[in-house]
């Protein structure tokens, strides 16, 4: 084509024919031989996307995604020239797009300079799961959180902790604290963040925070910081177990303080509230009650209840039955383990005529014991007495009478010698008390009132030829301190020395050995060693009460306030069955060590005091001796 046109040469219209001859022939050449295809059918536009949610900076806001295909829009404004960040938790990815759709950045952080002013959308998707929630937050890069303070350093002494990295975060913040008014604020499920509220302090002012559970689980923490961003006090369960409570906290410089809120990571509502003034609010310090031996004035003589046939027996607990016709048994059942003793015994109530008749059968079915009025030598009582148990299980305990007879009887047992307890009266020492065995398998229980460490001899006298006495010391919760038969001298039983360990009220049982015999005797006992007079407890008052857990190898550090001159008490008790033994010690403003503890005699939970040298915040470090568990921390000042 192009020799053609330059052959003829060019008329005034050359360019535009040519063009338009050129056309013609292109179009003729790449003509398809078959019929035109109809244009395809118009796109469908999607659907609509909801307007996006705000987002604030500072601010986290969370969000749940049901599918895949699901995205979620979050909208801010920014200026030129602004480094922000913004991060997700959760299986999410996030895009970060300008308002025309440009992309900035993809991923779960970006950090991002703004190219304009205007507003920006960010987008919230799932990566591989089919559902999931997210938190977002939006920052700055090169600007500082409000609601965060870089703390001052504390000295490089071991054993203190790492001090708070700069804009360390205390949580989300909530709002301005004012003097006498109350605050209600809500930790929502699986929030897990902190709340954080502040007020102007000046220095002199006495302040009382108190944060105090409403409704749910929450379990209140409150710690106090400084304008410079130091823990001043912390305090978990200072008034009560659902309250915290720092009370009558001395400021020592003018600023803005803040106070952290925790829930625990429970859910559930709350209100805090705070009280200032240039004066301490009065505090009455708790007196420890002195607790003294002298028991509650005991039932002698027991109700003997109804028996039940089909109700088990309960050892050494005597129920009334009765054989209302010829023949009919009651039937009781028991649990014995092996190699147990008891002494089993029936006794006619109201017609001595009734010769009753006992059977024992054991867990499989057999008769194991047997015994009747006849041949029990027990005064008309049916007795087993001293049977040792062949197998563990349900034993049944069958009861009926010779000769067809009817009539009440009591059915009792018990573990050892003897199948019921008569109670006799308290005693007094180095004065002599007479008892009689009445029958065989009862035995008399005397009492005492003793004090910790108190020590004591006893000793009983038969005064019959027919009773052997076995002679028990027994603690106020029922275990055997001392047991003795012929201690001293057949058939006496002594019982030479036996410690009291704590204060209340003590038994003397005596029995007759084997229930084999009845009888009189004489009971006496004296004190070989009085304990001395136990020191009441000072008075105190709570400063802090903290409930937490600790790894091994790891350290906790709790800060509170105290004053020149003040006596404090430091314990720390480690939660029964965790484990954990503690120690702890008491760190001074500078980081030393001012006071210690580790094991308070046998007991491995340290107790210890200390004088306050100056006003001023201190704090208990503890850890585990080559363990982990929960614990207790109270620190206390004492009167």
């Amino acid at each position: 084509m192009d020799s053609i046109i330059s052959k003829w040469g060019a008329p005034p219209c050359a360019p535009i024919l040519t063009r338009l001859i050129v056309l013609i022939v292109l179009l003729s050449a790449c003509s398809p031989s078959q019929d035109i295809s109809p244009l395809p059918t118009l796109a469908v536009l999607p659907t609509l996307m909801p307007e996006p949610q705000t987002i604030q900076f500072w601010e986290a806001v969370s969000g749940a995604l049901t599918s895949p295909e699901q995205v979620d829009r979050w909208q801010f404004s920014g200026q030129a020239g602004d480094a922000i960040r913004l991060q997700v938790r959760g299986e999410a990815n996030l895009s970060l797009q300008t308002s025309d759709a440009s992309i900035l950045g993809v991923g779960s952080e970006l950090n991002v300079t703004l190219p304009s002013n205007g507003d920006y959308v960010v987008l919230v998707q799932l990566i591989e799961r089919e559902s999931g929630v997210y938190e977002l937050g939006l920052s700055y890069t090169d600007q500082a959180n409000p609601a965060e303070y870089t703390a001052t350093p504390p000295p490089q002494v071991v054993g203190i902790p790492t001090p708070t990295p700069p804009f360390a975060n205390l949580g989300t913040f909530r709002s301005v604290l004012e003097n006498g008014a109350n605050v209600g604020e809500i930790f929502a499920a699986g929030a897990g963040r902190n709340h954080v509220f502040t007020f102007e302090g000046s220095a002199g002012e006495f302040v009382t925070l108190q944060m105090e559970s409403v409704s749910g689980s929450i379990d209140p923490l409150l710690t106090l910081y400084s304008p410079a961003g130091a823990a001043l006090a912390t305090d978990d369960n200072g008034g009560g177990g659902s309250t915290a409570l720092l009370r009558n906290i001395l400021l020592f410089e003018d600023g803005l303080y803040s106070v952290q809120a925790s829930g625990g990571g429970f859910p559930g509502a709350y209100e805090i509230s705070l009280e200032s003034g240039d004066r301490p609010q009065p505090v009455t310090p708790t007196i420890i009650p002195y607790l003294t031996a002298t028991p509650l004035p005991e039932i002698l003589t027991p109700t003997l209840a109804a028996a039940i046939s089909g109700i088990r027996l309960e050892a050494q607990i005597p129920v009334i039955g009765i054989i209302n016709r010829p023949g009919d048994p009651g039937r009781y059942p028991l649990e014995a383990v092996l190699g147990d003793v008891l002494t089993i015994g029936v006794s006619p109530l109201e017609d001595k005529a009734l010769r009753p008749l006992i059977e024992v059968y054991g867990p499989s079915g057999e008769l194991v014991a047997s015994a009747n009025s006849r041949n029990s030598g027990a005064g008309g009582d049916a007795l087993i007495p001293a049977f040792t148990v062949p197998e563990t299980g349900a034993y049944s305990v069958l009861v009926t009478a010779e000769g067809n007879g009817t009539g009440s009887y009591v059915v009792s047992y018990g573990i050892g010698n003897s199948r019921e307890d008569v109670w006799r009266d308290q005693t007094l020492d180095n004065l002599p008390y007479a008892g009689e065995i009445e029958r065989r398998g009862l035995r008399d229980v005397w009492s005492l009132a003793l004090n910790p460490g108190d020590l004591i001899s006893a000793v009983v006298t038969p005064l019959d030829n027919v009773l052997d006495p076995v002679l028990e010391f027994v603690a106020p919760d029922g275990s055997v301190i001392a047991t003795d038969d012929n201690g001293g001298g057949y058939p006496s039983p002594l019982i030479a020395s036996a410690r009291a360990p704590v204060s209340g009220l003590y038994r003397l049982r005596v029995t007759g050995a084997n229930a084999a015999s009845s009888g009189t005797y004489q009971l006496i006992w004296r004190y070989i060693d009085l304990a001395p007079t136990v020191t009441p407890e000072p008075p105190r008052i709570l400063l802090m009460s903290i409930n937490d857990d600790i790894a091994e190898s790891e350290y906790r550090f709790y800060p509170f306030q105290a004053r020149a001159g003040q006596h404090v008490q430091i314990r720390v008790i480690g939660e029964a069955g965790s484990g954990l033994d503690p120690v702890a010690a008491l760190l001074g403003r500078d980081g030393s060590v001012i006071a210690e503890g580790d094991d308070n005699g046998d007991d491995l939970n340290p107790r210890f005091t200390a004088r306050i040298p100056e006003d001023g915040t201190y704090s208990v470090r503890i850890n585990g001796y080559l363990s982990s568990g929960a614990f207790e921390l109270i620190v206390e000042v004492l009167f």
